[in-house]
């Protein structure tokens, strides 16, 4: 008879391998090292998934998910095919990095109420970061370890909202809705 998985052991799977590799980096992080933060048997996170990369895929995708995670309908996760973490990193920045109101505060000449529009700015960039804090920091860990990964994170997960954020500064500063500053990348 086969043996049952706890549902919620793919859950505390997700949340440990997260840690561990916050805490090691994708390269230094070994299976073992998940396996003794969730308090199994290395062997049995090959139930779950089929490499190190599989792990790090799911991590990826579900690290600051709410609630439990559903169990995959095909376990062992496969390794992903080459190229796959990038688009599953695309995919969560596009998902969870939108910044509507920063969009269309963008596209408005001038602001109707420049303190409602610059908090509803700051209050959207605070709920992105608070809404992906374990993301944010699993993908700034392992980033270096895949070269890709550290390209496409750099340039769209971090310099282009600062760069949006500070054409809208530049912006409100040539309408003169606010004062000029010396450096608003910074």
């Amino acid at each position: 008879m086969a043996r049952r998985i706890p549902a919620e052991r793919f859950s505390d799977l997700i949340h440990a391998a997260s840690e561990v590799f916050i805490q090691l980096g994708y390269r230094r992080c070994q299976m073992a090292d998940v396996a003794a933060a969730l308090g199994v048997a290395k062997g049995t996170l090959y139930g779950y998934v089929e490499s190190k990369a599989a792990l790090f895929q799911v991590a990826l995708r579900y690290a600051d998910a709410d609630g439990p995670i559903a169990l995959p309908d095909t376990l062992p996760v496969p390794t992903p095919q080459p190229g796959a973490l990038l688009r599953e990193l695309r995919t969560r920045m596009a998902r969870e990095g939108a910044l509507p109101a920063l969009q269309q505060a963008l596209a408005r000449p001038r602001a109707t109420n420049l303190r409602a529009e610059l908090e509803g700015i700051l209050r959207e960039l605070y709920a992105v970061l608070q809404r992906n804090r374990r993301g944010i920091k699993l993908i700034d860990r392992c980033a270096l370890d895949h070269p890709d990964f550290d390209k496409e994170w750099q340039r769209e997960g971090r310099e282009a909202p600062r760069a949006a954020l500070a054409r809208y500064l530049e912006s409100r500063t040539r309408t003169r809705q606010l004062r000029p500053m010396i450096d608003p990348q910074l």
